[in-house]
């Protein structure tokens, strides 16, 4: 798979899977099970990633005890409060551009990509575009 663009205005475009091509978007707003998979690729630091989507601590404090000793319930319900407080503004371009931007905590990027369908490479591409603008 191969990023066929580095311009942030055509991320949106087309990519190459062997020979077929594929529309990638990462304007669109992710679905409960794209969270699910955000939320699996996401370890040490969901806490500080939770503050970098600005959610505020007792919110987070009540997730913990409503999910507590379900780590991955917790991250999954902290990414839904982000997309809920976003709107429509809760874009993977969004989402990626914060978690990037939020040093503490570890993602599995590569598992992301691949989980997620986007092109080998765009969310580094893309996510690297973003401190250019």
């Amino acid at each position: 798979m191969i990023v066929e663009t580095t311009n942030k205005n055509e991320l949106y475009n087309t990519c190459f899977i062997g020979s077929a091509r594929r529309r990638i978007d990462v304007s669109r707003i992710p679905s409960d099970s794209d969270l699910v998979t955000v939320a699996l690729a996401i370890g040490y630091g969901w806490e500080m990633l939770a503050a970098c989507l600005s959610i505020n601590r007792t919110t987070v404090e009540r997730i913990k005890l409503d999910y507590s000793n379900r780590t991955i319930d917790q991250i999954f319900k902290v990414l839904q409060v982000w997309k809920q407080n976003m709107g429509f503004r809760a874009t993977f371009e969004e989402l990626f551009k914060t978690m990037r931007e939020c040093e503490t905590v570890s993602v599995e990027w590569e598992t992301l990509q691949t989980k997620l369908g986007f092109c080998f490479g765009i969310i580094t591409v893309f996510t690297t575009l973003l401190y250019i603008r």
